[in-house]
């Protein structure tokens, strides 16, 4: 069975320390159709009528992640995107 994709999470985790807390830093932020969301403001029933623009979302990973790796990890996703049929 075939289903249709509604949404999915990109988790970013950098300054791998081990322990307890093994990341120094995280970021989650879920994508849907209507764009993108902050994982912690999604309500229990997944509903979130806040959306943020990408440039929103862009300085928000600038502010926690080096740049060029951001850029390498996405690199992959749009290359698996570029992988799909049109």
């Amino acid at each position: 069975m075939i289903v249709h994709a509604s949404n999915m999470t990109l988790e970013i985790r950098g300054g791998h320390q081990g322990g307890m807390e093994p990341w120094e830093t995280t970021a989650a932020i879920r994508i849907d159709p209507a764009g993108f969301h902050e994982v912690h403001l999604t309500g229990y029933s997944g509903d979130d009528r806040t959306l943020l623009d990408a440039s929103k979302v862009a300085g928000t990973l600038l502010e926690r992640f080096d740049g060029a790796s951001l850029l390498q990890l996405l690199n992959h996703v749009a290359a698996l995107r570029d992988a799909l049929p049109k």
